[in-house]
C-alpha cells in the first residue's frame, strides 16, 4: 500500500493500473469477455479440486502422513499452489487485490462454525461466498456510488458474525448458555451435598470435642 501510494504520487506515465478502483474495486469494469474467462476458470478449479480432493486434503493436514501414503506430495503441492493462484487471479477481477484475501479467508471462517467435516466445510464456504456476491451485485446496483466488491465483503463479513455468534457448538451464544448450564448444575450440586466429613475430622476429635491447636 506504501508504495502504491508513492507511485501514484508520481508525475510520470508509469501508473497504469495502480488507481483505487484497479486494486480495491474491478466489478464494476467486469466485460461479458471476463465473465466467461471468469467461469472457465472456476470450473477448472472446481473439477480439479473434486479429482484431487483426498490427496488435496492430506497435504493441508499432513504431509508426512500423505508420503507414507505413497502419495506424489510434490506434484500435489504445486497443484494446491496453482489452483489457489488461479482462485486469487479471478478473485481480483471481481474485489479487487486487497479485498480478495478477506473473500479467501472469512468464508471458510463462517462455514467452520457450523461443522467438523472439511467437505461440508467446503460446500458451505461457496454458498457463503455466492450470497455474499449476489446480495453484494444487488445492493451495489440499488444504492448509488456503492462499489461492487466492498459491498460484497461487507454482505460477507455480516454472515460471519451471525455464524460466529448462533452457530450450533460453537457459536458465542451456545457457549454462553452452555458455561450458564454448567454453573448452574456446579451450584445445585454443591448445596445439595452433605456436609464433608473431612471437614468434620479437622474441627472434632475422635471424643466429639472440638480441637485447639492440634491439642488431644
Amino acid at each position: 500500500m506504501v508504495l502504491l501510494t508513492y507511485v501514484q504520487s508520481l508525475n510520470n506515465a508509469g501508473q497504469a493500473g495502480l488507481f483505487k478502483n484497479s486494486y480495491l474495486d474491478r466489478a464494476t469494469t467486469i466485460l461479458a469477455r471476463d465473465v466467461y474467462i471468469t467461469s472457465a476458470a472456476a470450473l477448472i478449479i472446481i473439477v480439479l479440486t473434486a479429482l484431487f480432493w483426498k490427496e488435496l486434503k492430506l497435504i493441508s493436514f499432513d504431509v508426512e502422513y500423505a508420503k507414507t501414503l505413497q502419495i506424489p506430495v510434490t506434484f500435489t503441492l504445486i497443484l494446491y499452489r496453482s489452483l489457489l493462484i488461479m482462485t486469487i487471479i479471478i478473485g481480483i477481477q471481481s474485489v479487487g487485490a486487497i479485498l480478495i484475501s478477506s473473500l479467501l479467508i472469512a468464508p471458510a471462517v463462517g462455514a467452520r462454525q457450523w461443522t467438523n467435516k472439511l467437505g461440508t466445510m467446503c460446500i458451505l464456504a461457496g454458498f457463503f461466498g455466492m450470497i455474499s456476491a449476489i446480495g453484494g451485485t444487488i445492493w451495489s446496483t440499488s444504492v448509488p456510488k456503492l462499489p461492487t466488491g466492498p459491498a460484497i465483503i461487507v454482505i460477507l463479513s455480516i454472515l460471519v458474525l451471525l455464524s460466529l455468534i448462533f452457530a450450533p457448538n460453537r457459536g458465542m451464544l451456545w457457549q454462553f448458555r452452555k458455561n450458564r448450564q454448567s454453573k448452574h448444575a456446579l451450584l445445585l450440586e454443591t448445596t445439595r451435598a452433605p456436609k464433608s466429613k473431612a471437614q468434620q475430622s479437622i474441627y472434632v476429635a475422635e471424643d466429639a470435642q472440638p480441637r485447639i491447636g492440634g491439642a488431644p
